[in-house]
């Protein structure tokens, strides 16, 4: 008998409920809606544009290489890889922009004949280049000149070119050095 009183009581107040809260709407539906107010209207933006700077000398376009009206660089052009020089340990080495994990680490001299002859090394790669003057290391990189001590290298199909100078490091020279007895 309690389960049914309980249950009951339940469901007449579910009932109650449902019937104030279908009373609520109505009486919501009831009032009447404020009319929109009306859209306001947006004017256009102004255009953008260059305005030619005033006449001095901080301000002139030759100083800041303003070129007013000019289009911009293709994304190649902008994203172009370059190369760093970098010197770790007792050796240079050049980096590639676009592959980090590779660099040509200049590794010494070899002399053929009368001609000197560098020698590289690809660390990533695990690859050895022997390259002598006006050979390419890499596909931008042109070998200029190699000297007893040094390699010039030089960066290929840019307008300006990069040159990069990279030399032995004689770290252990006393070691080879001669030996002078002390008095």
């Amino acid at each position: 008998m309690n389960r049914r009183l309980s249950l009951i009581l339940i469901l007449l107040s579910a009932l109650a409920a449902t019937w104030y809260n279908v009373g609520l709407l109505k009486k919501k539906a009831e009032y009447s809606v404020p009319a929109v107010a009306k859209v306001p209207t947006m004017e256009p933006a102004p255009l953008l544009g260059s305005a030619m700077p005033a006449k001095s000398d901080l301000a002139s376009v030759e100083l800041w290489n303003f070129n007013p009206g000019g289009a911009l660089p293709n994304l190649k052009e902008l994203f172009k890889p370059f190369y760093s020089l970098s010197r770790s340990g007792h050796f240079d080495s050049l980096q590639r922009s676009d592959r980090p994990q590779e660099q040509w680490e200049f590794q010494g001299v070899l002399v053929r004949g009368a001609t000197y002859r560098a020698l590289f090394y690809n660390t990533a790669a695990k690859r050895l280049r022997n390259v002598g003057s006006g050979e390419k290391l890499d596909e931008q990189l042109k070998v200029v000149a190699v000297a007893a001590a040094a390699v010039t290298l030089e960066t290929k199909g840019e307008k300006k070119p990069i040159r990069y100078k990279l030399q032995i490091f004689n770290s252990n020279r006393d070691l080879y050095a001669k030996k002078r007895k002390m008095p």
